[in-house]
């Protein structure tokens, strides 16, 4: 049953509620009035209208609303009075010919006039205005079938075609102002406000004494009386009424079931979007509907105070069916749509793209759409007394003001007299006084008439369309023939389902006409089948041409029987199979398909009951390969490491302490169970026990590498590097244990995965790029094996295998992400993928979740702006500020859910005392923002004065651009992780610096990076003391690998560039060219005595001066510093800069550091460093 949600979104068009919004005309309902109408949106109130100033014979009104006056679909549009003169109409002609589809299309047409006559006539203010509305098309294939409409439309001659204008060809963008546009046509329609427009009319309609408005008061049941009247039920009690109309719309099936399948509830999306207060908007005159060279369709109306009313985007929802297909609930807005108006008319339309222009407020509504696309107006089938104006598919502005005129006149029981053009004159004609007798000809007129008083469709436009083609499913055509049949008027050809009742009150003729209606609609079906073209149209054709199908050619036509459309829904299956193994297998796999074919098998062998006292053959569910396994000796090798006891809970008691922060890898109470099974209970071990033993192994050689941090005195620090002796036995421990890899991963078992994970922590702080990438993609792989990826319902689990999947699951998937991310590795799977629980908070027990929760969420925002950063490179150049626009939302997103966090993890300072998990949180948040400001710090296109002030960019008065709060955000960022980890290590109270921590070598290392990267930029010594105190720090956890030493003699390198830099700075210009002459004269006889003529005096002389000599001498090369490598050549020079020799460079090698240092850390698009060399 379809309902009202009570709270619908706010919507632009209501925020100030006019004062009959909650309006109820008596406290009490009335008795009994001579017409109720359900619902006060535009087709209830466009009928009372009618009724009161047409039909003196009606004396009462009363209209019902479940909500507030005019809330629903009317009250939430995008503000259209729009004609459809050429979307839809090629389907009429097909249908009906040309005649009758030119008189729908005038029928339309006929609405924008009369709207503005009814409107000056009545002085209503609701923003009407007559204007051009302007069709774009984007896409070739689109453009091109517009063009072929275009051409037919205008080869049949119809007069409304002189107000088109169609333009395709290089120009259009001009024309139009859509970016990208390949074609665009235009002609007349209006805009309105249409909620100011209705209730405007209920006021007048209540001054008149006779209507009666009843708000929050919906009705739940109509109830014919014995007398021939009706009972109509609310949940403030019932009221009597001659006759009912039901104009609810999307909502009609709650009163009238036989409409369930026939008008459907289909959720849109609409939005206001306004530039910033103080800017002024360009200037936009015109409607729209625009077509993205996507297809994705909007509409659009631009509004006198420069704001946007825009909406559509059904392309992007019609996928997923459940968020806007039978769904009334306006209260939420359609995920899969929601961001698509961000920076919408900045990347749509020439001239704003630096606006400003914002969504200010988003909405949804819900419109009914029928089943064929075509209205129903007139009288309910088989329930006299009741009429119905609904199902006007998202395009009832244009419809149904007239069609509530001619419903009005059949609700008096009134013959509708000839209103419209002089065709119709005829069309009413044939309609009095027809035969069965009568041409198609006057059939098609006859229908041309009913739409023009509301009882044939109306135009659809390719929104829709869109919505109409997913509605138009196998079980909805089976419903609609059985409710045809009895006695629900569906119409395959030009008929709605009113359309009987006015038939009735014509007499047999009438009927007779109607039945053969009826079977010149079957015929048509059976054709369509068989995708004739061309067809003619008239009965005595469709039958000759259905009759003449072969018979044979009939008994190879698939039959459309509800079983051969039937499909069973495929589903993936998580099967546990023993202790802590699972099978897992996605949907359409060839495991599930056998698994079908098996229970089919079973269930018809258990229906026999002679098969059933046979065993049936039994065949493993889950075949391993256990020939691969390894021999028992690896286990027995492994398990003679073992330390003894006291040794291993010491690793151990260090692992939980320090190694496991926010971080999941393994349960503590049930590692320490199986640790003291190993030394209490020692029993042979079998391959199955491999994963256990090595997640043993495997926490021993991690505790190892965090085992100094014990010591009574710690290290101290030094420029060099620490050798620390326990990492032989954490070596020893890390093979021991990865020798047992082939069984854990033969095994796969939960455990499987637990060991890899931690494989992948241990080689973390050794290899991150390598071996560390390798093992958490292993993890991965083995965790979607088990199925730990996908959500499990049912019992399969209990709740702690259940929370400890799910945690060790988000662990490894957070880890998988960084790793790949940071070190620019290809993600390992979509994000898509993955729909399982996130981790439970289980309360004070339970320290960690909060902030395994935090991480994981940051990590999905790390892949956010992952996507966005990967645009750079392929974005065109003029929607570069669009794109830096939007990364500064994001991270503007991203610092306001911080902002929710608690205080402790919010403060970044080395006064704030923080465990090592806080600790690891804030720094993973600061890795994210400096991540995001990197690309912008250098640029070659825009090299900072060496002279600016030696001041991060925040410090600057003006209002930041994009790109300056970006590289903003990453300093500061790199200064707090620098502040963090300073913190971990010199507090008093602190945890200490653990060298093996990924985390907490990746922020210094990152932060170091950033710092020397900006400063180069501004040439500046702002954060000397920070690279100071950095270096010592990541000097101290260099000791953990060959890959992190040579990364930090590299930042040693540049650091030691980044000096040489300031020096040449710190010179300063010469007096002139001949003074530097003279200078390089003094040097040259200091060094040589005059001695010109030695190939080494003159080999040495240019070598100083910055060119290679290697063909002069090779030796010379060889003795210079391997740590420097290039920046080698250099020495002579910057020495030189050092003691106040001047520029001894040539001037084209002024700065060489600059280049190389660029070149390594930029990410450099020149098409981005030109557009970003000026604010945005």
């Amino acid at each position: 049953m379809s309902t009202f949600p009570p709270n619908p979104l706010a919507c632009f068009w209501q925020n100030n509620p006019h004062k009959l919004h909650d309006h109820r005309s008596t406290e009490d309902l009335p008795t009994h009035s001579d017409v109720v109408i359900i619902g006060a949106g535009y087709a209830g109130v466009s009928t009372a209208w009618h009724l009161l100033h047409n039909h003196p014979n009606i004396n009462s009104i009363t209209i019902l609303e479940a909500r507030g006056a005019c809330s629903g679909a009317t009250g939430r549009n995008g503000g259209h009075l729009r004609p459809d003169l050429y979307g839809h109409i090629p389907t009429y002609i097909d249908r009906a010919g040309p005649e009758a589809a030119a008189e729908i299309a005038e029928f339309e047409i006929a609405h924008v006039q009369a709207i503005k006559k009814l409107v000056e006539s009545e002085q209503i203010d609701c923003d009407f205005r007559l204007t051009r509305t302007i069709d774009v098309w984007c896409n070739e294939t689109a453009v091109e079938g517009a063009r072929k409409v275009y051409e037919r439309m205008k080869g049949h001659g119809f007069a409304y075609m002189d107000d088109v204008d169609f333009h395709t060809g290089k120009n259009v963008e001009g024309i139009c102002g859509v970016k990208g546009a390949l074609a665009c046509a235009s002609y007349t329609a209006a805009t309105i406000w249409p909620y100011k427009f209705i209730t405007h009319l209920l006021a007048k309609l209540l001054a008149s004494g006779k209507v009666n408005l009843q708000t929050h008061t919906p009705a739940t049941a109509v109830t014919p009386s014995a007398d021939g009247k009706f009972t109509i039920d609310t949940p403030r009690g019932t009221l009597h009424a001659d006759k009912v109309i039901h104009t609810s719309n999307a909502y009609v099936s709650s009163l009238l079931p036989q409409y369930k399948h026939n008008i459907i509830p289909c959720k849109g999306i609409c939005c206001r979007i306004a530039v910033p207060e103080g800017q002024t908007a360009p200037l936009l005159t015109n409607s729209y509907i625009e077509r993205t060279k996507d297809n994705v369709l909007s509409y659009l109306i631009p509004r006198a105070d420069g704001s946007i009313i825009v909406g559509g985007a059904s392309a992007l929802f019609k996928p997923h069916r459940e968020q806007w297909y039978n769904n009334t609930d306006d209260s939420v807005l359609i995920d899969a749509a929601k961001d698509f108006y961000d920076g919408y008319m900045q990347r749509t339309f020439r001239g704003w793209e630096e606006s400003g222009a914002r969504v200010d407020q988003i909405w949804s509504g819900v419109m009914g759409y029928s089943y064929d696309s075509n209205p129903h107006v007139g009288a309910v089938p088989e329930n006299d007394g009741q009429f119905i104006l609904a199902g006007l598919n998202g395009h009832g502005m244009p419809v149904v003001w007239l069609s509530a005129e001619g419903l009005a006149r059949m609700v008096d029981n009134e013959r509708i007299p000839v209103t419209f053009t002089s065709r119709l004159q005829t069309a009413v004609k044939h309609r009095s006084t027809r035969t069965p007798t009568q041409t198609p000809q006057s059939n098609r007129r006859e229908k041309a008439y009913s739409q023009s008083v509301g009882l044939l469709p109306e135009s659809t436009t390719k929104k829709q369309a869109d919505h109409t083609a997913a509605i138009n499913a196998a079980d909805g055509k089976k419903n609609a023939r059985e409710e045809s049949r009895a006695g629900s008027v569906r119409t395959l050809a030009v008929l709605v389902a009113c359309a009987l009742k006015w038939y009735s009150t014509n007499g047999d003729s009438a009927r007779d006409a109607f039945l053969e209606l009826q079977e010149r609609a079957m015929y048509m079906e059976r054709i369509l089948k068989h995708a004739f073209k061309g067809i003619a149209l008239d009965t005595k054709s469709l039958k000759q041409m259905a009759l003449s199908i072969d018979e044979t050619d009939k008994e190879t036509q698939p039959e459309t029987d509800e079983a051969d459309l039937a499909m069973e829904e495929e589903e993936c299956t998580i099967d546990p199979v023993e202790d802590t193994v699972t099978h897992f297998s996605g949907e359409f796999s060839y495991w599930n398909f056998s698994m079908r074919i098996k229970r089919q098998i079973e269930d018809r062998m258990a229906a026999s009951a002679a098969l059933s006292q046979t065993p049936p053959n039994q065949i493993s569910n889950y075949p391993r390969a256990k020939q691969l396994r390894s021999s028992s000796r690896t286990l027995a090798a492994a398990i003679s490491c073992i330390p003894p006891r006291h040794i291993a809970e010491f690793l151990v008691s260090i692992f939980f302490k320090h190694a496991v922060t926010h971080y999941f890898y393994v349960d503590r109470p049930w590692f320490l169970s199986r640790l003291t099974a190993l030394y209490t209970n020692p029993k042979p071990l079998t391959s199955k026990d491999a994963p256990v033993l090595s997640i043993i192994l495997t926490v021993f050689a991690i505790g190892t590498q965090y085992a100094y941090l014990e010591a009574k005195s710690s290290p101290a620090s030094s420029s060099q590097t620490q050798n620390f002796s326990e990492d032989e036995l954490g070596t020893m421990f890390y093979q021991e244990a990865i020798r047992l890899l082939p069984e854990v991963i033969e095994v796969s078992s939960l455990e499987s995965v637990q060991a890899c994970l931690l494989f992948a922590a241990y080689a973390l702080p050794i290899d991150a790029a390598g071996l560390g990438y390798v093992y958490i993609n292993l993890t991965i792989r083995l965790a979607m094996q088990n199925g730990m990826h996908r959500r499990c319902v049912g019992e399969a689990f209990s709740a702690a295998m259940m929370e400890t999947r799910n945690r060790v699951w988000w662990t490894a998937y957070a880890m998988e992400r960084k790793i790949s991310i940071f070190h620019g590795r290809p993600l390992g799977m979509l994000r898509s993928d993955v729909d399982t629980q996130l981790p439970v908070d289980l309360g004070e027990q339970d320290s960690t979740a909060p902030y395994m929760l935090a991480s994981i969420h940051l990590t999905h925002h790390l892949e956010d702006f992952y996507k966005e950063i990967s645009l750079l490179r392929t974005t065109p150049k003029q929607d570069l500020p669009l794109l830096l626009s939007r990364l500064a939302d994001r991270k503007n997103d991203l610092q306001k859910w911080w902002s929710t966090l608690p205080l402790i993890i919010q403060k970044n300072d080395a006064q704030t005392p923080v465990d090592r998990s806080t600790a690891h949180l804030k720094l993973e948040h600061c890795l994210l923002r400096m991540f995001i400001g990197r690309p912008f710090l250098l640029s070659r296109g825009s090299p900072s004065n060496p002279t600016s002030p030696a001041t991060p960019p925040a410090s600057t008065a003006q209002k930041p651009t994009p790109r300056q709060e970006l590289v903003t955000c990453c300093i500061t960022a790199a200064t707090d992780a620098i502040s963090i980890c300073s913190s971990l290590r010199d507090s008093d109270s602190g945890p200490g610096l653990a060298r093996a921590s990924y985390i907490e070598y990746s922020s210094c290392r990152a932060a170091l990076l950033v710092l020397i990267a900006y400063s180069i930029q501004d040439r500046s010594d702002h954060f000397r003391k920070a690279l100071r105190v950095g270096l010592d720090m990541i000097r101290e956890m260099a000791a953990s690998g060959e890959s992190a030493r040579s990364e930090v003699e590299l930042i040693e390198v540049l650091e030691r560039a980044l000096v040489r830099l300031r020096s040449f700075d710190e010179v300063g210009k010469v007096a002139s060219d001949y003074e530097e002459f003279k200078q390089w004269e003094s040097m040259w006889k200091r060094q040589n005595d005059g001695d010109c003529n030695s190939v080494e005096t003159v080999a040495r002389s240019i070598q100083e001066q910055g060119w290679t000599t290697t063909e002069m001498d090779p030796s010379g090369i060889a003795e210079s510093n391997a740590n420097l490598g290039s920046l080698r050549l250099f020495d002579g020079a910057a020495e030189w800069a050092l003691f106040g020799g001047g520029s001894a460079l040539p001037r084209e090698l002024q700065h060489p550091e600059t280049q190389m240092l660029g070149d390594f850390l930029s990410l450099h698009d020149p098409r981005f460093d030109a557009d970003l060399s000026h604010p945005l």
